[in-house]
């Protein structure tokens, strides 16, 4: 019960981010979530919501195609929450740089290609789908012993249309670093990300 408090309390931080039936969408979306046993698809998230026949699941649908709201404000303010419980004042904030590639086919679907796909099995190591550039937070939490990488910022990469990949985490960090002007923030990323030069 104290875990299902503590995530009321910070969703009820968040509409600040999202217009008042977006906001109640979210959270929706969120208990669907946490209480899907099946696949986490939009539609199942909407049913373990208990929304299946209630409300029609292309709210859901156009929560992410055409609802507004901000995903690096939403992102920021993840960062706020994680930063101020997990990591102790005058610490430095350790953030990791990779990116994740999202098995995608269909023929409508935006920011399809082949590219790296890094659990590629065999020699060449692509797959089709959506890329994105990930950014976490490196943090020890309590109930665990070991460091956990919690995501907060991603960009899609389109390759040859878009930004490279060490400009999109450039950017990202460059937000993260902005909204922790006091803080030390320490980069970790594998070589892909070195840029040129």
């Amino acid at each position: 019960m104290s875990l299902l408090y503590q995530l009321t309390r910070r969703l009820l931080s968040v509409p600040a981010v999202f217009t008042a039936p977006t906001f109640a969408t979210f959270a929706s979306l969120v208990t669907g979530l946490l209480a899907a046993t099946g696949p986490r698809t939009v539609t199942g998230m909407w049913s373990a919501a208990g929304l299946a026949g209630r409300s029609h699941h292309a709210r859901a649908h156009r929560f992410f195609s055409h609802a507004r709201w901000d995903l690096d404000s939403l992102g920021l303010l993840l960062a706020r929450l994680v930063v101020a419980r997990f990591v102790p004042a005058g610490q430095a904030v350790t953030v990791v740089v990779d990116d994740t590639l999202f098995h995608r086919y269909g023929a409508k679907t935006h920011g399809v290609f082949w590219q790296h796909d890094g659990s590629a099995r065999g020699r060449d190591g692509i797959g089709r789908g959506n890329c994105f550039v990930v950014v976490g937070l490196i943090v020890t939490v309590p109930v665990l012993t070991r460091a956990v990488c919690l995501p907060v910022l991603f960009r899609l990469h389109i390759p040859k249309s878009g930004v490279s990949k060490p400009d999109a985490a450039r950017a990202l960090v460059g937000l993260l670093a902005r909204a922790f002007p006091e803080r030390t923030i320490h980069v970790v990323a594998d070589a892909a990300y070195r840029g040129p030069g």
